[in-house]
């Protein structure tokens, strides 16, 4: 099992520097479902070295219980690492000149093979009969059911294609035509999911734009994605599609796929605990994340209001060093969450960015931050140190109880450091007065 992340130190000013880490940084490498494939530990500053292909095959091959033999034999037996269609692309992670903890995931591509591959298990509960649903704009889908039979489908909006299978068993399904943003996996809505039975247990995804909104709505055995890496293609991918998928532990997410999550919860309530992404948000969206109780780890390249609201076991998340805000409520109830690190890039924190982070020790804002909403650290009880690093006084955008509501109540130890010269400016400021009592001088402060 890949432990808990507990701390995240900033790296700006004062008492913030990098901290001696007795044990020094550890990076784990895991595949796309999660498989620990490395874990290594090295100095802070220094570099990790991923496993080789050969390395990743060996892991895979053991955990099926499988011997591929010497790296010879099995470069000679074709190189395989999962099976024929997969190659291994590159890893999404920081593994170089490290300074935290880090988990870095292994992408892959399926090279001119952009179809959807979906792994079914048909029992006694899920009867012999599913239905298939795509959503198709323009041109021909072809489903290949993994029994030697095909259906094809040329129509046009959500396409309903029916399979009844001789006996119970596992099958792979292909599906080709699917290579436009256009055409998609199961419908616009929940009630279509690409299918109607709860039997998926393992997807690949050839190419961004065929994930919909909710493509595997409700697959509560889907255990694992590989969303392969596109070349230059760039899909919409991932507008939500994930919701309610239990057994998803892990998830990682190549350069080629962009976010746009104006209809929701991309992977609401699912299973993850680990989420390792390198794509772009394309539109706001809310609640990328939310209710994820169990995401323990998440390096994000995005942001979205609600982002991980009510992700109870989260200890630390990774902010890209280009993020320029953090929405509001992003950390919503982020219960488990002890010290976050925020990047230099960051200039704003929205409204209610940190509520309810009871478990939350200390904030450091970088220099960056000039602008936050209100009540930002409202419900945080265990914070005990805020430090404001910004060379003149945060602006609150007229908003009453930037921090937090007094009313509400606080840590008793709670202390607010800000620079030496504007102590008296902050305990006189219409909005942070109400917090005088506790403001100090920075250069006060000690770790």
């Amino acid at each position: 099992m890949i432990e808990q992340y507990i701390q995240v130190k900033s790296s700006e000013g004062s008492g913030s520097g990098s901290s001696t880490i007795v044990d020094g940084v550890t990076i784990t490498f895991v595949d796309f479902d999660g498989l620990i494939l490395k874990i290594e530990t090295v100095q802070s500053g220094s570099s990790a070295t991923p496993p080789t292909e050969y390395e990743i095959a060996q892991a895979v091959a053991a955990k099926n219980d499988e011997d591929i033999g010497t790296e010879a034999e099995w470069i000679a037996a074709g190189s395989i690492i999962h099976d024929e269609y997969l190659q291994f692309h590159a890893w999404v992670g920081s593994y170089t000149n490290v300074t935290n903890d880090g988990i870095v995931g292994a992408t892959y591509w399926m090279g001119s093979n952009l179809n959807s591959h979906l792994f079914i298990t048909l029992d006694s509960i899920t009867g012999l009969t599913i239905n298939l649903y795509v959503y198709v704009s323009s041109g021909t889908v072809t489903v290949y059911w993994g029994d030697g039979t095909n259906s094809v489908s040329s129509g046009t909006a959500l396409q309903t294609l029916t399979k009844t299978y001789s006996t119970v068993g596992s099958y792979r399904i292909e599906i080709a035509g699917l290579n436009s943003d256009l055409n998609f996996l199961g419908g616009v809505t929940y009630s279509y999911p690409v299918i109607d039975k709860k039997c998926i247990t393992k997807a690949y995804i050839g190419y961004p734009g065929q994930l919909g909104a909710y493509s595997f709505y409700g697959q509560s055995y889907l255990e694992s994605v590989m969303l392969s890496y596109a070349g230059s293609s760039e899909g919409t991918g991932i507008v939500g599609g994930f919701q309610y998928c239990l057994a998803l532990k892990c998830l990682i997410i190549p350069e080629t796929y962009k976010y746009n999550t104006s209809t929701g919860t991309g992977f609401g309530y699912s299973g993850l605990k680990h989420a390792v992404m390198e794509c772009t948000l394309v539109t706001g969206g809310t609640s990328l994340f939310a209710y994820c109780y169990n995401l323990e780890y998440v390096n994000i390249t995005a942001r979205a209001t609600q982002m991980l609201s009510n992700c109870y076991s989260l200890r630390k998340a990774i902010l890209p060093a280009t993020l320029t805000q953090i929405n509001s409520q992003m950390f919503n109830l982020c219960k488990g969450l002890i010290e976050i690190y925020i990047p230099s890039s960051v200039t704003t924190i929205g409204t209610s960015a940190f509520n309810g982070c009871m478990s939350l020790e200390k904030v450091d804002m970088p220099s960056s931050v000039i602008t936050i909403g209100a009540t930002v650290f409202e419900g945080c009880s265990s914070l005990k140190d805020i430090i404001l690093r910004s060379a003149t006084v945060v602006s609150t955008g007229s908003n009453s109880n930037p921090l937090y509501t007094p009313s509400s109540g606080c840590n008793p130890l709670l202390k607010i450091w800000v620079p030496d010269a504007l102590v008296d400016t902050y305990k006189a400021d219409t909005y942070f007065s109400i917090y005088a009592e506790r403001i100090y001088a920075l250069s006060s402060y000690e770790e």
